[in-house]
């Protein structure tokens, strides 16, 4: 993106919860879209974790840090705990080098 100049916009999550009307107005002007009508109700705090084992979520994790730049990581490390993505690591290279 940065290197191909294209324009990007980042939202977290959690702007929906705090500040929903704005992000959405924000990316519609973003995007050159005009609103169109009124955006259904964001339902804040949905959980996931029963769909997911630990060792999954490690692995996305991992994937995630291993394959994005350092901007796009700074921006998504906060939803992953990083002392289980740093023992997943070391226990990948400890595997790797066996």
């Amino acid at each position: 993106v940065v290197d191909l100049e294209v324009p990007s916009f980042v939202f977290h999550y959690e702007d929906y919860s705090n500040r929903f009307e704005e992000v959405t107005d924000e990316l519609i002007a973003f995007l050159e879209l005009d609103r169109r009508g009124v955006a259904p109700p964001f339902v804040d705090n949905k959980r996931y974790d029963s769909y997911y084992s630990v060792e999954d979520k490690e692995h996305v994790a991992i994937f995630v840090q291993e394959f994005a730049t350092k901007r796009t990581w700074g921006h998504l490390q906060h939803y992953f705990p990083s002392d289980s993505i740093q023992m997943e690591v070391s226990r990948a290279i400890v595997s790797v080098n066996a």
